[in-house]
C-alpha cells in the first residue's frame, strides 16, 4: 500500500532512539535517522533505519521510500523518504496517531514541539498563517481553529546543512501533524558511490 502524498513544503529527517529526530554529526548537521544526503537506494535499504522498521516499500517510479509503523517520539508515524537522481534529498513523518477528539491531535503538534525545542533549541522560524483570525486570541480554541482550516503552524529548525520543519495544518475537523527534514546542498553528482 503506498501513500500517496504530495506537498510542497520542506521534507525533513530523523534519528535515534530519543527522539526519532535526526542524528547530529556536528552540532547542526542533520541527518535522517543517521542516513546521509545523498544515500542510494541500496545505502538507505542497508541502514539500521530500515532494519529496524522492514516493513518498507520502494517506489521507483516516484522515487520515494514509503516505511511504515515507525515510532517518533512516542507517535506513531509513517515516513516518506525522497530520493533525488537516486540519492536521499529528503524525508517526512506522517504522525498517525488515532484520537477520539480534536484536541489530542493539536496535543500531539505540541508534544512534538516541545521535544524538537529540548533536542535542537527554538525554533529559527515560526509562522502561524491564519485564514480567518476569530479564535486568534483564545489558546484554549487553537485545536478547533486548526481543525477548521483556520491556521496553519509552522516551525523550522535551520542546520548547518538541512533544515527541519513541524506542521500542524486541517480542515473538516481533522488536524494533520508532519515533520519535514530537507537537505539544503545535497546534489547527486557530488555523492561518490565506489560500487558502481
Amino acid at each position: 500500500m503506498t501513500l500517496a502524498i504530495t506537498l510542497a513544503v520542506p521534507v525533513i529527517t530523523s534519528a535515534g532512539p530519543m527522539s526519532d529526530f535526526a542524528t547530529e554529526a556536528s552540532e547542526k548537521e542533520y541527518t535522517f535517522r543517521g542516513i546521509p544526503w545523498g544515500a542510494s537506494v541500496d545505502e538507505i535499504e542497508n541502514s539500521d533505519f530500515l532494519i529496524e522498521y522492514p516493513d518498507y516499500e520502494y517506489d521507483k517510479a516516484l522515487n520515494k521510500i514509503f516505511v511504515y509503523n515507525v515510532e517518533v517520539a512516542g507517535k506513531s508515524a509513517s515516513a516518506v523518504l525522497s530520493l533525488d537522481d537516486g540519492g536521499l534529498s529528503g524525508a517526512m513523518y506522517l504522525i498517525e496517531e488515532n484520537h477520539d477528539i480534536l484536541i489530542d491531535y493539536y496535543q500531539d503538534y505540541l508534544d512534538l514541539e516541545k521535544s524538537l525545542v529540548k533536542k535542537y533549541g527554538r525554533p529559527d522560524n515560526k509562522i502561524d498563517n491564519w485564514e480567518d483570525d476569530f479564535y486568534k486570541n483564545d489558546p484554549s480554541l487553537y485545536d478547533f481553529a486548526v481543525g477548521a482550516g483556520d491556521v496553519t503552524f509552522i516551525r523550522t529548525w535551520n542546520g548547518d546543512n538541512s533544515s527541519i520543519s513541524l506542521m500542524c495544518s486541517g480542515g473538516d475537523l481533522k488536524i494533520n501533524n508532519i515533520i519535514f527534514y530537507s537537505s539544503d546542498s545535497f546534489k547527486f553528482s557530488e555523492h561518490k558511490d565506489d560500487g558502481l
